[in-house]
């Protein structure tokens, strides 16, 4: 099953990977994404989440989980990324097996900052989003709602094309429109539908998400999002894809009143 599950996680990012990039685009393999870790540069690290992400490998999960907790390790000599496991057994990144002989003398952490953090939740929220069990689908599907950010864009559609639980559709669909929002190419038009789509979430993070726009954020679509905090963001049942009738609204501060 795990098997299975791996090659499904890699047929639906080689299909984003196609989408994404066109049909004639030279996808980077999971070995040359591993490399861009032993850079020691946040900019090569956060080039290296996205690729380990989008190559569909087994063992990105592991790579990046490692990575948040500080257990992925590089040697700069030897241009190698190592996993230390937690029974603390130091493991090659390239096939997740414990390295044969002594540990190199030069191993130390990937560093990461916050930014690199927000790539990390998103990177894992994508590998997420076809995982077997529900819960843990919508709970990818919120941390991409949190991160917006685009790599996780045609995992999301193929996800949203396959996904039969309505409130992980429901979930899917707004993490997606969180991250057009903030596309700087995407569409006016898109971005508007997004807009309706984030009031309609009806909680905290939506109208985080509506009051936080980019600075060069269409004015239509700025105006359209400041409405929709204005006027009330209608609340949703907590667990439920259920709405309240009138039961809240969102002063401009964006705290709730309750209404009858």
């Amino acid at each position: 099953m795990a098997a299975l599950y791996g090659r499904v996680i890699a047929l639906v990012f080689a299909i984003g990977l196609l989408l994404a990039g066109g049909f004639g685009a030279k996808a980077e393999t999971y070995d040359e994404a591993l490399t861009k870790f032993t850079a020691d540069s946040f900019a090569d690290t956060d080039e290296a989440i996205g690729g380990v992400a989008r190559s569909g490998n087994p063992l990105a999960v592991q790579v990046i989980e490692a990575l948040q907790d500080g257990r992925l390790l590089f040697s700069a000599a030897e241009k190698k990324v190592y996993v230390r496991d937690e029974a603390g057994t130091l493991l090659d990144a390239v096939n997740g097996r414990p390295i044969a002989g002594s540990e190199p003398s030069d191993l130390q952490p990937v560093r990461i900052n916050n930014r690199l953090r927000r790539s990390i939740d998103a990177a894992l929220g994508g590998l997420t989003l076809l995982a077997p069990d529900p819960a843990r689908r919508l709970e990818a599907a919120n941390a991409v709602f949190k991160s917006k950010d685009a790599n996780a864009l045609p995992t999301l559609d193929a996800a949203i094309a396959k996904e039969t639980d309505p409130a992980v559709k429901t979930a899917f669909v707004e993490a997606r429109a969180a991250v057009v929002l903030f596309m700087p190419n995407a569409d006016e038009a898109d971005k508007l539908d997004a807009v309706a789509v984030i009031r309609e979430r009806g909680n905290q993070e939506a109208v985080a998400v509506l009051s936080s726009l980019p600075a060069d954020t269409p004015a239509t679509v700025s105006r359209a999002a400041r409405d929709a905090v204005t006027s009330g963001v209608p609340c949703r049942t907590p667990g439920t894809g259920f709405r309240w009738a009138r039961c809240c609204c969102w002063r401009r501060s964006g705290s709730p009143l309750r209404s009858a």
